[in-house]
């Protein structure tokens, strides 16, 4: 770790400027998984801060899985754990009143891309995992109105399709997003189960198209089919 960086009080918050300093120190390389950092007491003189302030943003990196903290043996830059930030920036985000309606335009723009790029870089064995979780959606009924078995093999479904891009950074951003996607997944099932009918079998239909297509190698039929399994249910709720 670099020891020519000096964050002072007077230019913002020493919590805040620790943090900016760590996140640019992982952006260009200066730290990466694996580096050791000082012993507290010399990162504190560093930083020109105090030990109790040092700590606290410590503790905040380690909750967000950037560091690894073991008493009496320091502290180490970790690969970041998608689960904790995932739980972290769920959190954040649920705070949000329109958080429902901004991740399912967030799930068309990412999954209508990612299934172009499954389409030539679907393995085997991930097409077989993708079907696996048709069957599971075959077997949920109306009569089942809380579609958490649905809902489920819903979102495993397009995971697997994520997953079989290959693409390192999409994959790791679903996974961040994975609380919020969940719960996207399981309050339009539980409404379309109650109030739409044949919900489970149209919304299945329309993920063994998108199956087919990828197992085609059809991009531009795949997005297509993507892009309007979205508009399924509400197409076919009652109106009003």
């Amino acid at each position: 770790m670099k020891k020519d960086i000096v964050i002072t009080e007077s230019r913002k918050r020493v919590f805040e400027a620790i943090l900016e300093y760590f996140k640019k120190a992982l952006t260009s390389g200066n730290l990466k998984p694996g580096d050791r950092l000082l012993p507290e007491r010399d990162l504190a003189a560093q930083f020109q801060v105090s030990r109790a302030s040092l700590r606290e943003a410590l503790r905040a990196l380690e909750m967000l899985g950037v560091l690894s903290v073991i008493p009496g043996n320091g502290a180490s830059i970790v690969q970041p754990d998608p689960h904790s930030l995932s739980k972290v920036f769920g959190l954040a985000m649920s705070l949000r009143p329109t958080i429902s309606e901004n991740i399912l335009e967030v799930r068309k723009i990412i999954e209508c891309g990612a299934v172009r790029v499954a389409c030539k870089r679907a393995s085997p064995a991930e097409l077989a995992y993708i079907k696996s979780t048709l069957s599971r959606m075959q077997k949920v009924s109306n009569q089942d109105d809380s579609g958490i078995g649905a809902s489920q093999a819903d979102f495993e479904f397009h995971k697997g399709v994520i997953n079989a891009t290959h693409n390192d950074f999409l994959i790791f951003l679903y996974e961040i997003l994975e609380i919020l996607l969940k719960r996207s997944h399981a309050e339009r099932w539980k409404d379309a189960l109650r109030f739409v009918p044949d919900a489970a079998e149209a919304v299945t239909k329309a993920h063994e198209g998108i199956y087919e297509a990828i197992v085609e190698g059809n991009e531009e039929k795949a997005e297509e089919l993507m892009r309007n399994h979205f508009l399924v249910l509400d197409s076919r709720k009652p109106s009003s």
